[in-house]
């Protein structure tokens, strides 16, 4: 049965310890995308990234989550931010 394959197939998954939702305003994320020489997100793309958002703070209680504004962070920032807090919620 369908069903059985796919409960076989779920109990061989495992659930991170730990999610971090990484969020940027909207302005510091098309400038960091202009400045690795992409395509500025378009109004539809910015509706779609604001809907996913939702979603992940949505969904950020039922799982193990950290939600971090990178705003202000630099990339060496974001990756030390993200060490931290996996050393200390793990």
């Amino acid at each position: 049965r369908l069903a059985d394959i796919a409960h076989n197939a779920m109990a061989h998954l495992h659930m991170p310890d730990l999610h971090v939702l990484l969020v940027l305003e909207e302005d510091e994320m098309q400038r960091r995308i202009v400045g690795r020489g992409e395509t500025p997100l378009s109004d539809e793309d910015l509706t779609f990234m604001r809907e996913v958002r939702g979603i992940m703070e949505g969904l950020a209680p039922k799982f193990n989550t950290v939600i971090l504004d990178g705003t202000q962070l630099d990339q060496q920032q974001t990756t030390q931010e993200i060490l931290r807090v996996s050393s200390e919620k793990l």
